[in-house]
């Protein structure tokens, strides 16, 4: 009789070990899935075609455009950004004038096509200005005024003179920059198994 009742309680012992096996399997399956779910890529092809055109990583525009919309073309901030990638009017008819020579009327930053232009055009010039994605997203955030002052006081940067993200002083760009690096560390694993540079790398 006892042989019996070792016998019952090793088979409950093996079908809840197998149990436990597939939930873990299920679940990993399934995390994945959320993942994406959470970490969508929503206008791929002007994300593609733009993030090529200007040499920038796909997962950061993504990571930008959820970071600051969530991915609604009519998003309007309380600062009056515009779109996808929150863009100011002003910037948006610099970047017009200045540097890609197009249609200076604000209302087209409600264009999905034409926003994510811009918005990825104006991360290229930020990078070559800094030659790292993080300080190019952080005056982004607060603008290229802001970084340049950090970039030149002692106790906001490192000691190869490279902007401390942990010493940023602004609240609101500090999180922004860390939601963004994130969301870019995410996108990279989720959608790009190739090399893609570092966040807070630096070229210069």
């Amino acid at each position: 009789m006892r042989g019996v009742v070792s016998i019952h309680r090793r088979t409950r012992v093996l079908l809840l070990f197998l149990l436990l096996v597939l939930v873990i399997v299920v679940a990993m399956s399934t995390k994945g899935h959320v993942d994406k779910q959470l970490y969508p890529r929503h206008y791929e092809i002007y994300v593609h075609q733009y993030a090529h055109e200007y040499d920038v990583p796909e997962p950061l525009v993504y990571a930008v455009i959820r970071t600051e919309s969530d991915f609604d073309r009519n998003a309007v901030s309380s600062a009056g950004a515009v779109g996808l990638m929150q863009l100011l009017p002003d910037t948006y008819v610099w970047l017009a004038d200045y540097h890609l020579h197009g249609d200076a009327d604000p209302s087209a930053l409600t264009d999905a096509k034409t926003n994510i232009r811009f918005g990825v055009y104006y991360l290229r010039w930020l990078y070559d200005r800094y030659g790292s994605w993080m300080e190019a997203c952080a005056a982004y955030n607060a603008g290229p005024g802001n970084v340049d002052d950090w970039l030149t006081d002692s106790t906001l940067t490192r000691a190869d003179g490279t902007l401390n993200p942990d010493e940023i002083p602004f609240g609101q760009t500090y999180a922004y920059v860390a939601k963004v690096g994130s969301a870019y560390e995410k996108y990279a694993e989720l959608y790009f198994p190739e090399h893609i540079p570092a966040f807070e790398s630096r070229t210069k």
